[in-house]
């Protein structure tokens, strides 16, 4: 699997700059090509378009290949793309793409002096963020991957849930319930979450109770939901 390791278009930063230049020469022609770039910031990650841009080239979704495993997996393993671009998020969020400190700054020389070649991925970071997503990619149903995931993201998945069916269906928001219910109520919500939840189509992942769905995962997508149904991963 490859992915190009720059996503400077999708970073904002900032940087503190220096014009050493020798013997009056650029201020006596107008011209400076002298700018050294002494430090760097990362203001901000648009998180949103790093998942996308590696979406695509992890996934291919314009493909015929893609468009025929997109089938495939629909009948045979109930999923689709909008399970894996789910998948994809979830793996990005848990791996913390979303943190300045996992990025770093790349600096090369320009015709005017120095200028920012790239915006990467960390290493080792994104060595095994490559691996991961073999690994993922690797799971072949819905438990499987959401499993692997929910790993990714806590450390486990407590063993009960792991016997048990797990599908993607959309449902009624009146019956959601939050057993963490004082986490619930902490959660701050932003504009941000707001556009963020209408972005993956999956909300959460949920445990079948009766007729109630208790949230596992997924409180903040779930909590901003404005929608009468959602989709998302039940455990049944």
């Amino acid at each position: 699997m490859e992915i190009i390791n720059d996503f400077k278009w999708y970073i904002d930063t900032t940087t503190d700059t220096d014009h050493p230049c020798p013997n009056n020469y650029c201020r006596n022609f107008g011209i400076c090509n002298c700018l050294v770039i002494r430090d760097t910031t990362i203001r901000s990650i648009n998180f949103n378009r790093v998942v996308d841009s590696i979406s695509t080239q992890v996934l291919h979704p314009d493909s015929i290949v893609y468009s025929l495993d997109e089938k495939i997996n629909k009948v045979v393993y109930g999923f689709d793309r909008d399970f894996d671009f789910y998948c994809i998020e979830r793996l990005c969020a848990s791996q913390k793409l979303w943190d300045p400190k996992s990025w770093q700054v790349n600096i090369t020389d320009g015709y005017y002096g120095q200028v920012i070649e790239s915006v990467s991925i960390k290493e080792p970071l994104f060595t095994m963020l490559l691996e991961r997503f073999e690994d993922l990619f690797s799971q072949k149903n819905v438990r499987e991957r959401a499993t692997f995931l929910l790993n990714e993201e806590y450390g486990f998945v407590p063993q009960d849930l792991v016997d048990k069916k797990w599908r993607i269906v959309s449902v009624d928001t009146q019956y959601l319930v939050y057993p963490s219910r004082e986490h619930f109520n902490r959660i701050q919500v932003s504009h941000k979450d707001q556009i963020d939840s209408r972005r993956t189509k999956i909300q959460g992942v949920c445990k079948r109770n009766g007729n109630l769905l208790e949230v596992i995962d997924g409180h903040h997508r779930l909590k901003v939901n404005t929608e009468s149904s959602v989709k998302i991963i039940e455990i049944y």
